[in-house]
């Protein structure tokens, strides 16, 4: 009966260590980037070296929740998160779907100034806002390009007319917004 006994536990204790095992592993691997992007506002060590963060879906910082979230499914994202990158247009595994999240580069490549003349009393923002549909204006679809680029000459005429004046109307107005911003006076 002993004997019995004995294997029992033998068999038991074998058993709990696997599961220790397996929780202590899940634990560290989850700890590990979890801590690190929460004390390091989105950053790991490998995300530091590659000049990359995760932000909220807006672009705004992540919430410790939001890295709670994102890492509790990092081992589920071993099997999933390749198909899943695949498959959405913002390349985000299932860690960062459910947490409302996207890895981000942090450092934005130096671009030229696209706007030459810019409406009067804009700020730097708003000028950003017309270099950035400037340069991404040839890979849109083309109605949304039209669309945007309608609602930002409209926002022009009506804070600098003069600016407006002298464009042709014969033009579509993604053309006519280049035209008229890359014009040199």
């Amino acid at each position: 009966m002993l004997c019995v006994v004995g294997a029992s536990f033998k068999w038991l204790t074998s058993w709990w260590w696997a599961v220790a095992a397996v929780i202590g592993f899940f634990l560290l691997e989850y700890g590990y980037f979890a801590t690190v992007e929460i004390l390091r506002g989105g950053q790991t060590l490998g995300k530091w070296t590659l000049e990359l963060r995760v932000v909220t879906r807006e672009g705004g910082a992540a919430s410790r929740a939001a890295f709670l979230i994102r890492n509790a499914v990092r081992s589920l994202d071993l099997v999933l998160g390749v198909p899943l990158m695949a498959t959405d247009p913002l390349a985000r595994r299932l860690g960062d779907r459910l947490a409302g999240t996207l890895v981000v580069h942090t450092r934005a490549t130096a671009a030229e100034a696209m706007a030459l003349r810019t409406p009067a009393g804009w700020s730097g923002q708003e000028v950003a806002v017309l270099e950035a549909f400037l340069r991404r204006a040839p890979t849109l679809e083309k109605e949304r390009a039209v669309r945007l680029a309608s609602q930002l000459l409209w926002c022009i005429e009506h804070d600098d007319p003069g600016l407006v004046n002298a464009l042709s109307r014969d033009t579509g107005p993604v053309e006519a917004l280049n035209q008229l911003l890359r014009a040199n006076d």
